[in-house]
């Protein structure tokens, strides 16, 4: 209500509505793909063990929407396998100003680093080779050469193809 300009004596109704807890929507999602993912939700109040709450996301959508208490100071962690933890801290304990909160995850994905040795089988020097690894697990093709260390998902299957233009 803005009542800078108001002069004289005037009486007003209006309806309040209070709310006992707030609504925090998770989503979480793979930093590198933009994909969905399910992952497991933990609120714990800060400053103790206790878990008041633990879900896990839709696998669909990467979503979901927790009831929180109000006045206490929580902590939210987020985790998925095959992925790096996430935390952050919701802060109820003051005024509270709004009933639905809405949070975006970016997940980082653990990696391996592997080695692919391209060698002759009789005696094992070192061919020039052109590998395709694909992820079998999501839509994705790295193309490297060989004798080369590559990154890949932890987690994940790979099928590998070499070949050489050295009459292999």
């Amino acid at each position: 209500y803005d009542l800078r300009n108001v002069t004289t004596y005037q009486e007003m109704n209006a309806d309040f509505t209070l709310f006992p807890s707030a609504k925090l929507t998770v989503n979480v999602s793979d930093i590198e793909l933009f994909e969905s993912l399910e992952a497991k939700v933990l609120i714990k109040e800060q400053g103790s063990s206790d878990i008041l709450s633990e879900v896990k996301t839709n696998p669909l959508d990467g979503r979901v929407t927790l009831d929180i208490p109000l006045g206490r100071k929580f902590e939210v962690f987020i985790s998925a396998d095959n992925f790096k933890g996430y935390s952050f801290p919701f802060d109820l304990s003051g005024l509270v100003m709004y009933r639905n909160y809405e949070c975006d995850i970016e997940l980082v994905p653990e990696k391996v680093q592997v080695r692919i040795n391209v060698a002759d089988l009789k005696n094992n020097s070192k061919v020039r080779s052109r590998i395709l690894i694909r992820n079998k697990s999501r839509d994705e093709v790295i193309e490297v050469s060989g004798n080369e260390y590559v990154t890949l998902r932890a987690g994940d299957r790979y099928e590998i193809e070499a070949t050489s233009d050295q009459g292999y």
